[in-house]
């Protein structure tokens, strides 16, 4: 009999340490934030001409400031989550050591995060790229092609002006672009919605949507627009064609288009 009995036993033990351990995994990762920390840092205005941001979780905001330095805030679940530095000319903002807690924690999409004030008349090339994260844009003076990447959260773009395009991609995830004026504008998403108002581009405009639909107003009449709609399955109210300057270019596969012109359809 005890040759029986201890097998069980330890078997019993073992589950129990498994169950445990199960337990404590759970309120790790799905625990509700605790504060957070804060951390900052400053560039002079003259020592950067390029943000690139690379980070897995944690919501992203660039934006014009009134200040006369490039003001970096983290706001972190532990000290050190997140780090700054110069590199080539450019700010470079990636993660630090993250512990497999970190990896697997939700915690820090929605507390923890970056932003970056651009002092004002300073402008800057950009890009960003992030696993889960909602990325903000607002009203800062940019250079070249602007990438805006996330594979989880939104995007939104405003009151921005570039030489160069402005592109964005989700995954998962809303796409905003409001008073835009540049070279190129596209979105790309897969499943969620883009807006769009006053964007005025000076070749193209490219969207792409697999699950979604596109809505908004455009610059100009229909006559400054060379068009090309579709949507596989859904509804698609604006019609192709024209030989406008810009080239503008709708897809939806399933959901719908509700594009008009601020300036109307005659023109």
């Amino acid at each position: 009999m005890k040759r029986t009995i201890i097998p069980v036993v330890g078997i019993v033990i073992l589950l129990a340490l498994i169950a445990g351990a199960v337990i404590l995994l759970n309120e790790l990762v799905y625990a509700p934030s605790t504060d957070t920390v804060r951390e900052s840092f400053s560039f002079g205005a003259d020592e950067a001409a390029a943000i690139d941001i690379d980070i897995n979780i944690g919501y992203i905001n660039v934006f014009e400031s009134p200040d006369a330095v490039f003001a970096v805030d983290f706001s972190e679940s532990r000290k050190g989550l997140y780090k700054a530095e110069l590199v080539d000319g450019a700010i470079s903002v990636t993660e630090g050591e993250s512990s497999w807690v970190d990896k697997l924690s939700r915690r820090e999409s929605e507390k923890c995060g970056v932003e970056i004030g651009v002092p004002a008349g300073t402008s800057i090339k950009l890009r960003i790229s992030a696993s889960v994260s909602d990325i903000t844009v607002d009203g800062v003076a940019l250079v070249g092609d602007t990438e805006l990447t996330v594979e989880t959260g939104s995007v939104s773009v405003n009151g921005v002006e570039t030489d160069g395009g402005v592109s964005a991609v989700t995954a998962t995830g809303n796409v905003e672009f409001c008073f835009i004026d540049c070279a190129e504008i596209s979105a790309n998403v897969a499943t969620g919605d883009v807006s769009v108002r006053s964007l005025n581009a000076e070749k193209s405009i490219s969207i792409k949507v697999v699950t979604g639909k596109v809505t908004g107003r455009l610059t100009g009449t229909r006559g400054d627009y060379t068009v090309s709609a579709s949507v596989n399955t859904g509804v698609c109210g604006i019609e192709s064609g024209g030989s406008g300057k810009t080239e503008l270019n709708v897809s939806v596969t399933t959901g719908s288009i509700a594009l008009d012109y601020e300036g109307g359809k005659e023109g």
